[in-house]
């Protein structure tokens, strides 16, 4: 598992190296609302186009549209960048959540980055299930970003990791990241 590592700065920086390597300029990338704004920054501010599948407030809680997200992923989507567990919603997503969620991505062709940084704080019991661990197939289309700055409070300490089980995407992210030094 640890040669699926990458060292990196931050989540932010992270995700735009990950959208500048395998995504164009005027490709969609699928976002779940209410989310954390930097997302919508890093994705107009690299040229994609944002994508929004608006969660729904059901009992007290946000449920996924899933068949809104199967409407923006038959758009033409390229990526999805998923907030796991969910911030602002402190939702931690259940396997029966992710399936569905892995399914149209594999159907369509799109890579999942997943932010992750909120692992280790949650608002319920659930555990937390990383998408890249619910199949084979999710694991080949997953970049998986963590850092330790939300845990333990480390916002100026620039420190993260990409997990990339795909070794062709990881060797070019790799690449890609060296020469623009993030």
């Amino acid at each position: 598992m640890l040669e699926t590592l990458l060292p990196a700065p931050a989540i932010m920086p992270s995700v735009a190296a990950i959208l500048r390597t395998f995504t164009k300029p005027g490709d969609g990338l699928i976002v779940q609302s209410p989310v954390y704004s930097p997302y919508f920054e890093v994705i107009q501010g690299n040229g994609r186009v944002l994508l929004t599948n608006r969660l729904r407030r059901q009992n007290n809680e946000y449920e996924l549209d899933l068949e809104d997200f199967e409407r923006l992923a038959a758009s033409g989507a390229k990526a999805f960048l998923l907030c796991n567990p969910h911030n602002p919603a402190g939702r931690a997503w259940t396997q029966e959540e992710l399936g569905p969620l892995n399914d149209v991505c594999e159907r369509y062709g799109i890579l999942v980055i997943s932010d992750d940084i909120h692992c280790d704080i949650r608002l319920s019991d659930r555990p937390h299930i990383v998408f890249s661990c619910i199949s084979d197939d999710a694991a080949e289309k997953s970049f998986i970003c963590t850092a330790p700055t939300k845990t333990f409070n480390l916002a100026e300490v620039p420190s993260a990791t990409i997990s990339v089980a795909n070794k062709k995407r990881r060797n070019e992210l790799l690449v890609a990241c060296r020469r623009r030094s993030w």
